[in-house]
């Protein structure tokens, strides 16, 4: 008990008293979720559903993949120009609207090329996470350094990063079942048809997260985004 309080007591402290600090529980965790349920949930709906083989699947992920190396290989040659996380995070949250396209995309099913397509309208997705995701834990190991002093007991970047990903897997695990029993329905009564089901859990759910996200991004004074 008296671990779980100790634990506790930072993470309120740190994430919800600091205006440095509470941008980062949409900026983190609602990212990291919208990049794996496109990965877990979108590429093997369309793969299934669109291109009618489920295998197919993988080649989105792929994309996916690929362009979370590009993402990191960029941030890596350009970490001492852009020294903040925030153009990063917008890119990320203007990226995910390119899943738009796909609730109004009708492709031939059986047709590899499309899965491909697919593939490469992900890299872009993916590109601005990764070059997030890595920036944000750079600026979180700079804006930590202090309480990490401060506190011997316990690891401040480990609690606030625990914290941020247990936030991922209890959003993603409620929500995944959700949409998932909604696309069901959809499917069932239309036919198998489940264009408007991606309407939904794709552009009407990534644009809301893509608003918070880059919303997020201006919740930090102007000062505190250099690291």
């Amino acid at each position: 008990v008296t671990g779980v309080q100790t634990c506790a007591l930072p993470i309120s402290r740190i994430l919800f008293t600091s205006r440095k600090f509470i941008w980062l529980l949409p900026s983190y965790s609602l990212a990291l979720y919208a990049h794996r349920y496109l990965e877990n949930n979108i590429a093997p709906l369309l793969a299934q559903r669109y291109l009618h083989n489920s295998a197919w699947a993988q080649l989105m992920v792929g994309g996916s993949n690929f362009g979370e190396l590009l993402g990191a290989l960029f941030v890596f040659l350009f970490t001492n120009l852009v020294t903040t996380p925030m153009p990063w995070l917008r890119l990320d949250a203007c990226g995910l609207l390119i899943v738009w396209y796909l609730a109004f995309w009708h492709p031939t099913p059986g047709n590899v090329s499309s899965a491909w397509m697919v593939a490469g309208t992900f890299i872009p997705i993916s590109f601005g996470w990764a070059a997030g995701d890595i920036s944000l834990s750079a600026y979180l190991q700079a804006m930590l350094h202090r309480q990490e002093h401060e506190r011997k007991d316990v690891s401040a970047l480990v609690t606030v990063m625990a914290f941020l990903y247990s936030t991922y897997i209890v959003t993603y695990s409620i929500c995944s079942p959700l949409l998932g029993t909604y696309i069901d329905k959809v499917s069932a009564a239309n036919g198998g048809d489940v264009h408007q089901a991606v309407l939904y859990v794709g552009g009407v759910q990534f644009t809301i997260i893509a608003c918070t996200v880059f919303a997020a991004t201006f919740i930090p004074r102007s000062e505190e985004h250099t690291s």
